[in-house]
């Protein structure tokens, strides 16, 4: 059966950001599955048609109804275009992931603040709308996680995501604990927060904790310094839902962000702009809303702060360096007096702008790209109402109607750390082994360690000739790594919320009649590579 298709781009960027069927038979020959199985999923691949699996889009695709939910949509499809076959190195067989016997499958459930449910005028069931919240809010589900959710309905799912304090965590503290960590390495540093991201019973602290580390960016690479990194990451858990007032105080004397931006050598005599530049750029105004003599006394404001060394920590602690401080006089966005950080940072949150650009930021990272200026306005008004309180943005964000619209569900490019999370906690594999905190980094994430003062650019920018490779091998490697056999409804609701589009259904259809009384483990092997592969899942 044809998917609907949609005029192929001729970019060269998108020719580079393709996922074709030849890949897919490629990946799926490195399954090592039987010549009955392999043969009929071979000839399944071919059914999918040669789509575009990831490419960005223009416009928000239309989604026709189809038959699984009682008012389901459909994932989009994507228009067919050849491509020259790649090669495509196997991944060596690995060792069967060991299933999470103990992944939480209750969360014990606080007594939350009442959430208005949200109007949503697009044609989602509760039980999509959910599967859409646990992951845009959190790193997706179990399927207990699921069903316990759609129990609770959306509104108090959406108190106890944003209530998050009065969930009991200590389940966590439990699993790395026996994951056996060495901290003084970094990729055991990525483990842990890979483990975080999978156990905790409270998700949005998390995810808005990776938020925060793409915006209020330092990397391992300069920093050097592991508990600094890790304090820094508490730091964002402790204060990311808080006041962004504070929040932002405190990133300016946090000793990773001191080494990151050079602050630390900040004095009046050369005051370094690094830090003052960043915080207007890129954590509070955006580019061409400040002049350079902004950044230059934002700069003689921050003069003195620095690290002063501590026994124990060699590169020092927060310290303010009275006699390096620039008292002068300062006149900064159309202020003028003896301003240090902290005014600059009062003065910049007065701004209008400030409002609208942090709003932005949350909303492109929890619902999509380019929102609708009325959505932003709405969000402004909550920021600078409740004293510039992330919780209350995000409460009005997760109750946006926007949020549940055509726009936003199904449509933004899993991160390569959502993907690879989000996949083992819906089929149940272990987080904690090696490869699988590796396989975020070979689609182009590192924990830790983004590719610079920006962050990382999202979207459309995770798919290239390289990463987009390493999603066909992460879908080989979870395929042969599954000891449960799961049915094709167990796999359909679980990965893409009970809906397929026809091509997807004509290749699974296809593959399912060929196989019949062959291995049951075989056939969930093939039909978790197919979907895991498909443009309905890696998109969420």
């Amino acid at each position: 059966m044809a998917s609907t298709q949609m005029e192929p781009s001729k970019s060269p960027a998108m020719e580079n950001s393709k996922l074709t069927r030849r890949q897919l038979i490629k990946g799926a020959s490195a399954l090592g599955l039987s010549a009955a199985i392999l043969g009929p999923l071979l000839a399944a691949c071919t059914r999918v048609e040669d789509t575009m699996i990831v490419t960005p889009l223009s416009t928000p695709p239309s989604l026709p109804t189809a038959t699984l939910f009682s008012t389901p949509i459909s994932p989009p499809s994507f228009a067919s275009s050849p491509s020259p076959t790649p090669t495509i190195a196997p991944i060596s067989k690995p060792n069967a992931a060991s299933p999470l016997q103990s992944l939480p499958t209750t969360i014990p459930t606080p007594s939350p603040t009442a959430t208005p449910p949200p109007t949503v005028t697009f044609n989602l069931t509760e039980r999509q709308k959910i599967a859409h919240l646990l992951r845009r809010a959190g790193f997706g589900f179990t399927a207990a996680e699921l069903n316990r959710a759609e129990g609770m309905g959306l509104a108090a799912t959406i108190d106890e995501l944003i209530n998050f304090e009065s969930v009991d965590n200590s389940d966590l503290d439990k699993h790395i604990a026996a994951a056996g960590l060495d901290f003084e390495l970094p990729p055991e540093m990525r483990r842990w927060w890979y483990l975080r991201m999978a156990y905790t019973k409270r998700p949005l602290q998390e995810k808005m904790t990776l938020f925060w580390h793409g915006i209020l960016t330092s990397g391992h690479k300069k920093v050097a310094d592991i508990p600094k990194m890790s304090a820094q990451n508490e730091l964002f858990k402790q204060k990311g839902m808080g006041s962004y007032q504070t929040l932002l105080e405190e990133i300016g004397r946090d000793p990773a962000m001191l080494i990151w931006l050079d602050s630390r050598s900040n004095n009046k005599k050369a005051p370094n702009e690094n830090y003052a530049r960043e915080l207007m750029e890129l954590f509070t105004l955006g580019p061409g809303n400040y002049t350079e003599e902004d950044v230059r006394e934002s700069a003689r404001a921050f003069t003195g702060w620095g690290l002063k060394r501590k026994e124990g920590n060699p590169k020092g602690v927060f310290y303010f360096r009275d006699f390096q401080h620039d008292y002068g006089s300062k006149t900064f966005l159309g202020e003028t007096g003896d301003f240090d950080g902290d005014d600059v940072v009062r003065i910049i949150l007065k701004q209008p702008q400030a409002a609208r650009y942090i709003t932005t930021r949350l909303w492109e990272f929890y619902a999509y790209e380019d929102p609708e200026s009325e959505v932003i306005d709405k969000l402004s008004a909550v920021f600078v109402s409740s004293g510039y309180a992330i919780r209350d943005v995000m409460r009005a964000l997760l109750t946006s109607p926007e949020f549940y619209s055509d726009r936003a569900y199904r449509t933004q490019i899993k991160s390569p750390i959502t993907l690879v999370v989000q996949t083992a906690k819906a089929l149940n594999l272990t987080v904690s082994t090696k490869r699988m905190s590796n396989l975020a980094l070979r689609m182009g994430q590192i924990l830790f360690d983004p590719p610079d003062v920006s962050g990382w650019p999202g979207g459309a920018a995770w798919v290239n000739s390289s990463s987009i490779l390493q999603r066909v091998n992460m879908a080989n490697f979870i395929a042969k790594s599954l000891t449960e056999t799961l049915t094709r409804q167990e796999l359909v609701d679980l990965l893409l919320d009970g809906v397929l589009d026809p091509a997807m259904e004509a290749a699974l259809d296809y593959f399912e009649s060929e196989t019949r009384g062959s291995s049951r483990v075989g056939v969930s092997r093939g039909l978790t590579y197919l979907m895991l592969g498909g443009p309905g899942y890696q998109r969420g």
